[in-house]
């Protein structure tokens, strides 16, 4: 009986030894679970951070608008050219002639000396008498009284006539060149302090410019041309009344 019982004892002994330990099997659950979540991890989504485009402002270059000139047309024709030089002999002409009038109408004459009304008076008249006897003269006269007539030009023996409205010839100037030249023929009194005077020469001498202008820029003509217009006349009031020709000319 004890051997059996022993017997019994071995056997139950060697049953337990053949079987796993409590820490196998606690350590076979741990190792498995540890598996299951890393087979979980593996096939979860991974939360990657996705870069946030950044938006680049491209600068827009506004072009700059610039007016540009446009270049001047040739409106006239080869005889109106010839004309619009007429025009310019005869307000180079009547330009140089406003500075004699302000000079021979001014109170002082050109050494100091004080001049008198009567003598300026006489030395008008005496200026206006040499303007109409000189040669190569620029004649204007009035053809028709009437608020409404022309007045005509005369450059050379070429007769311009200008309308009080719509004018032709030379337009816009032979207007301008009419009324100055009229002007010349006023008295000498007030005329240092005359604003009409003043503008009448402004006038002028500013459509000689633009005329002079017009000449190179828009019809091309030689400046050696307009200098041969220039010089006998500027040359000729210089010599008689020591009238010196304005700066801007060449």
């Amino acid at each position: 009986m004890k051997r059996w019982i022993v017997l019994s004892f071995v056997l139950l002994l060697m049953l337990s030894a053949c079987g796993p330990s409590e820490e196998d099997m606690q350590s076979t659950v741990t190792q498995v679970a540890a598996e299951l979540y890393g087979t979980q991890t593996a096939l979860a989504p991974t939360a990657t951070a996705t870069p946030t485009p950044t938006i680049t402002l491209t600068p827009t270059f506004t072009p700059t608008v610039t007016n540009t000139p446009l270049p001047p047309t040739s409106t006239l024709t080869a005889a109106g050219v010839e004309k619009l030089m007429l025009c310019y002999k005869a307000a180079v002409s009547i330009q140089a002639d406003w500075q004699v009038h302000r000079l021979v109408t001014d109170t002082w004459t050109v050494d100091g000396q004080y001049r008198t009304t009567e003598e300026k008076i006489q030395a008008l008249n005496n200026f206006l008498w040499e303007r109409s006897h000189r040669p190569g003269r620029i004649r204007i006269f009035d053809k028709n009284a009437v608020p409404l007539g022309n007045d005509t030009l005369v450059v050379d023996g070429v007769q311009m006539e200008s309308k009080t409205f719509g004018r032709e010839d030379c337009d816009p100037h032979l207007g301008t060149i009419i009324a100055s030249a009229g002007g010349l023929s006023q008295g000498p009194w007030g005329v240092g302090s005359s604003s009409r005077i003043s503008h009448s020469r402004s006038i002028i001498d500013s459509a000689a410019r633009k005329m002079r202008k017009e000449l190179l820029d828009v019809y091309g003509i030689d400046p050696a041309e307009l200098e041969a217009i220039e010089d006998p006349i500027w040359q000729f009031v210089y010599n008689r009344y020591s009238v010196e020709r304005p700066d801007w000319l060449p």
